[in-house]
């Protein structure tokens, strides 16, 4: 253990690092007699998101159990707001729609939903501009949430019925949305009526918060799916007002394992770290999507689009299907290898990987010929500086950058580990 992190009601929370990887874990310490905290590492092993962390291990001692997680560096939601006082509503939006996805996963989850109980600014992270959910203390099955004699929750987030001993349900959760919508766009938790013009938001966004904070819950939005698509259709409504043209871009490689989707992955995270909403659509056939939404046990929502670690990712779907596309400011589409795919498509941008070794310069210059005189090309060379002096003449006028080292897309080496 190297420090500590973070206190809460149950416990404290550790850095440390595993040995024998070379890589940081969080360590929650709780006192054995927390006899509920049990039932919580069993429901959290469980858990598949990209906005929950991971759980590794549990561990007793005589005085302590030992909850072993992933180590999420980041902000958290209310160190943002005290630094900034508010959000603008363009990321309010986005960061209410990673909650809710989350939310929902846990309210859809089976056999049995999830009630998360305790939602409030301490218990977000932002990392690296994705939200996480942390501090599972209150979280319960909600089949059994009635069974508590006690059910904490924070001030100014917790619904009336809990602070009443009422019924807790899905909507418990959702009137805490609905403090979280308010609080990141005024700064502050909601007291009393909600009224518009309040903070950097527009009236249709507090409409919808207050709808979420409804005393009664038969009043209240029903069902976090039901906040989702207001928010997502708020998005898109916005960037309809705000006239953003539509920027469309090709990537594909020289040859199968040159880096295209790895590649495109990378401009898709970069795009969304810069608050660019970017669409990544497979149009080849390798089913990478698939595989990586099977790997982190994701569905689909009802446009055929994968949400992973804040991404939205389309796999390739057969031309028989037609599903409804919501609106992104970039639509980025790995072609692979399928380059009469990009001279085909109608693209502002092409990003084309490709490679000067020996063994790969036949491929590339016969993949440069093709597309030398498409508009818009952006030759990127991997694996090696840039080095125009090794291609013939004819194409040595064209633009080349050496592609930088990029970081994995996805931590996806981390669910693998099974070490403490």
């Amino acid at each position: 253990m190297e420090r500590v992190i973070g206190r809460g009601r149950s416990g404290t929370v550790f850095l440390a690092r595993h040995l024998g990887l070379d890589e940081e874990r969080a360590i929650k310490r709780v006192r054995r007699t927390e006899s509920g905290f049990i039932q919580e590492a069993a429901l959290l092993k469980r858990l598949r998101h990209p906005g929950i962390p991971i759980i590794y291990d549990l561990e007793i001692d005589e005085n302590y159990y030992y909850l072993i997680e992933e180590y999420l560096c980041g902000e958290s939601l209310y160190a943002r707001i005290e630094r900034t006082g508010s959000l603008q509503t363009g990321e309010l939006i986005r960061l209410g729609i990673e909650l809710c996805r989350i939310m929902n996963y846990l309210h859809s989850f089976k056999p049995n939903p999830i009630l998360y109980l305790d939602l409030h600014p301490g218990n977000l992270l932002i990392c690296r501009e994705q939200l996480k959910l942390i501090d599972f203390d209150q979280a319960a099955l909600a089949s059994l949430s009635q069974e508590r004699s006690v059910c904490y929750g924070t001030k100014g987030f917790a619904a009336p019925e809990q602070y009443e001993g009422g019924t807790l349900d899905e909507r418990t959760d959702i009137y805490a949305i609905g403090a979280l919508l308010y609080y990141m766009g005024t700064g502050h938790a909601p007291e009393g009526e909600i009224k518009a013009g309040q903070g950097s938001c527009r009236g249709d966004l507090y409409i919808l918060m207050g709808r979420c904070l409804r005393i009664e819950k038969k009043e209240r939005c029903q069902s976090v799916r039901e906040v989702l698509e207001a928010l997502e259709k708020l998005e898109a409504r916005i960037f309809a007002e705000r006239h953003i043209p539509l920027l469309r871009i090709a990537v594909a490689g020289s040859r199968s394992g040159i880096g295209v989707t790895h590649t495109a992955l990378g401009a898709v995270r970069y795009l969304r770290q810069k608050g660019v909403s970017c669409l990544y659509r497979e149009q080849n056939d390798t089913g990478a999507v698939r595989r990586l939404a099977s790997w982190y046990g994701m569905v689909p929502d009802e446009h055929g689009i994968y949400y992973m670690d804040g991404l939205a990712l389309k796999p390739r779907y057969s031309d028989v299907v037609q599903l409804e596309q919501p609106v992104f400011e970039v639509i980025l589409d790995d072609c692979g290898t399928r380059l009469q795919t990009v001279l085909d498509g109608e693209y502002d941008l092409i990003l084309f990987v490709c490679g000067l070794q020996p063994w790969e310069k036949e491929d590339s210059l016969r993949a440069i010929r093709f597309l030398g005189a498409e508009e818009g090309l952006q030759i990127l060379l991997n694996h090696r500086k840039c080095g125009r002096d090794y291609l013939p003449e004819e194409v040595r006028h064209l633009r080349y950058l050496r592609l930088p080292f990029l970081t994995p897309p996805f931590d996806a080496g981390g669910r693998r580990g099974a070490g403490k």
